[in-house]
C-alpha cells in the first residue's frame, strides 16, 4: 500500500511541474511582446527617458514605474498605454521628478583666457560647448572648462545661439561675461564703442528671436583711446627724461634702446604702457631722428602727438640744420605729419681772452672778448689805476656768445702790479693758459714777475708760459698781437 502510495505522490507532482511549464513558456512570448509593444507606443515621446522608466508583464497585465519630469508627461505616457492593444491593463506608478535646468556661464578672464562653468545633460553638449567655443572665440584662446554633467538634466537646446552670441561678445568686450540660466540670458562686458555696442545688441536679440528666453544687457562703454604721445626734454645734469604714453611695451623700448646708446647720460623714463591708447604710427620714424638730434644737436628737445611734431634745440652751422630737416621729412612726410622745426643754428661759444700790450712811451693797449660789460669795466679800472685815460687804448669786445671768464678775478688783481712793473711786454690770459713776454732790466724783474704771475695764476690751475728776456735779447719790439691773436 505504502509503494502504490508513493507512486501516485510521485505522478502528481510530475504532472503539475509539466503544466507549470507548459504556462510558463506560452506565457514568456505574451509578455515580451507585450513590453515591446509598449516602449515602442512611448517612442518619440517629447521629454520620455526609457532609461528612467521599467516596464514588466506578468502575463497581459502589465506594470511602468520610474520617474518623469512633469505631471504632463505622466499623463501622456499613460494614454498612450492604455490605448495600446493588447494588454488586459497597465499600472502606473510613475513619480513625477523635475530635471535640474541646464546653465551656462561663459566670462573673459582678466589674465585673456575664458572661463565657463555650468551643467549640462551629457558629455556630448559639454564636448561642443568647448570645441566650438575655442573655434568661435580665438584660435589658441585657452578654455577653462568647469562644466558638470549630471543625469535628469534638461537638454540644451539653446548651444548654438548661445555659442554664437558668445563668440560675438568674448573676443570685443572687456570682461565679458553672459549666463543663461532659467531661461534668461544676462550679457555684461565693456564695448569698445557705442557702434559695437549696438551692433552687438541688435545680433544677440536676432539670435534669440523666438527662443522663449528673455535677453538682459549690462554693457559698458569704454572711453575713447587716450592719444600716443612722447616728449624728450633737454638733457640737464647728465640727464634725459622722456615722458609719454604708448600702448605696448615693445614700442616703448625700441625708444629707450636708441636713447641709452646714444651718449653716455642717464635716461629717466617716464612712459606710460597702456592699452587704452591709440595707436602710434611714428614710433619707427622716431628711431631714425633721434640719433641724429642727439648727436648733432645741444639742448635738443621732442614733443610728438598725433600727426604734430616739435623740434627744439641748438645746431652749429646750417649745413647741420639741412640735414636734420632731411631727416625729419624723410620720416614724417608733409601731408602726414605738421612739423615744427624750431632749431637754431648757434655758433659754439667762443673762449674769453684779454691781452695787454704795454709800451715804453707807457701806452698800453687792451684786445679780447668777454661775455659781460661789467667786466670789460673792471679790467679797464685795473689799468687806468696806473696810467690814466689818456695813455689806455681800448679794443676789448663785449659779445652774447662767449664763455664765461673763471679767471677774471686774478687777472683784475695781476693787472695794477704787473702794468706798473713791466714797461715793454705783453700779457694774454685764454682759457688755462697764461702768457706773458717781458723785456726786463735785471734778475730781480724776472723773480718778480714769476712770483706775481704764480700768485695770482697758480701751477695747480693754469698752464704759464713766460717769455722775459734783458733788452740786448729782443730783436725790434714787443708784439703781443703777434704772438697772441685775440680771435677777433
Amino acid at each position: 500500500m505504502l509503494r502504490i502510495s508513493l507512486f501516485v505522490s510521485t505522478f502528481l507532482l510530475t504532472l503539475a511541474a509539466c503544466l507549470w511549464a507548459t504556462v510558463a513558456l506560452s506565457r514568456g512570448p505574451i509578455e515580451r511582446d507585450l513590453t515591446s509593444r509598449s516602449v515602442g507606443a512611448l517612442e518619440g515621446l517629447e521629454g520620455y527617458r526609457e532609461d528612467f522608466c521599467l516596464i514588466e508583464f506578468e502575463g497581459r497585465d502589465g506594470l511602468i514605474r520610474g520617474e518623469v519630469k512633469s505631471p504632463e508627461l505622466k499623463r501622456a505616457v499613460e494614454e498612450r498605454l492604455r490605448d495600446l492593444n493588447g494588454p488586459r491593463v497597465i499600472e502606473s506608478e510613475l513619480i513625477v521628478r523635475p530635471y535640474d535646468a541646464p546653465w551656462i556661464m561663459v566670462e573673459r578672464a582678466s589674465e585673456g583666457g575664458i572661463r565657463v562653468a555650468g551643467l549640462l545633460s551629457d558629455e556630448g553638449e559639454r564636448r561642443q560647448l568647448s570645441s566650438e567655443l575655442k573655434e568661435a572665440i580665438a584660435a589658441g584662446t585657452g578654455v577653462d572648462l568647469q562644466v558638470e554633467v549630471r543625469d535628469r538634466v534638461e537638454p540644451a537646446e539653446w548651444m548654438p545661439r548661445l555659442l554664437g552670441v558668445a563668440g560675438e561678445l568674448m573676443p570685443v568686450a572687456e570682461g565679458g561675461v553672459l549666463e543663461l540660466r532659467d531661461g534668461r540670458l544676462s550679457l555684461g562686458g565693456e564695448m569698445p564703442d557705442p557702434d559695437a555696442e549696438r551692433a552687438f545688441v541688435g545680433r544677440a536679440n536676432e539670435q534669440f528671436a523666438g527662443a522663449g528666453i528673455d535677453l538682459e544687457f549690462a554693457l559698458t562703454i569704454a572711453p575713447p583711446p587716450q592719444p600716443a604721445h612722447f616728449r624728450m626734454s633737454p638733457p640737464h645734469g647728465g640727464e634725459i627724461t622722456v615722458s609719454g604714453r604708448l600702448a605696448d611695451l615693445k614700442a616703448a623700448e625700441e625708444l629707450l634702446a636708441v636713447l641709452r646708446s646714444g651718449g653716455d647720460w642717464i635716461v629717466n623714463d617716464e612712459i606710460v604702457v597702456a592699452e587704452d591708447t591709440t595707436a602710434a604710427p611714428w614710433v619707427e620714424g622716431l628711431t631714425y631722428l633721434l640719433p641724429s638730434l642727439l648727436i648733432e644737436a645741444r639742448e635738443a628737445a621732442v614733443s610728438l602727438e598725433g600727426g604734430r611734431l616739435q623740434l627744439d634745440g641748438q645746431l652749429e652751422s646750417a649745413e647741420m640744420l639741412e640735414a636734420i630737416s632731411e631727416v625729419t621729412q624723410q620720416n614724417f612726410p608733409t601731408g602726414d605729419y605738421v612739423v615744427e622745426n624750431r632749431m637754431q643754428v648757434v655758433e659754439p661759444p667762443q673762449e674769453a681772452m684779454v691781452s695787454v700790450i704795454t709800451y715804453p712811451d707807457g701806452r698800453i693797449e687792451l684786445k679780447g672778448l668777454l661775455p659781460e660789460p661789467a667786466q670789460k669795466e673792471r679790467v679797464i679800472r685795473a689799468v687806468e689805476e696806473i696810467v690814466g685815460g689818456g695813455l689806455l687804448s681800448d679794443q676789448l669786445l663785449v659779445e652774447a656768445n662767449v664763455m664765461e671768464a673763471p679767471w677774471m678775478d686774478s687777472l683784475v688783481g695781476l693787472l695794477p702790479r704787473y702794468v706798473k712793473q713791466v714797461k715793454r711786454g705783453g700779457l694774454t690770459i685764454y682759457a688755462e693758459i697764461l702768457a706773458v713776454e717781458a723785456v726786463i732790466e735785471s734778475d730781480s724783474d724776472r723773480d718778480l714777475i714769476w712770483a706775481l704771475t704764480e700768485q695770482f695764476f697758480p701751477d695747480d690751475h693754469y698752464r704759464r708760459i713766460l717769455e722775459l728776456r734783458f733788452p740786448e735779447e729782443v730783436a725790434g719790439s714787443v708784439d703781443a698781437e703777434d704772438e697772441f691773436p685775440n680771435n677777433n
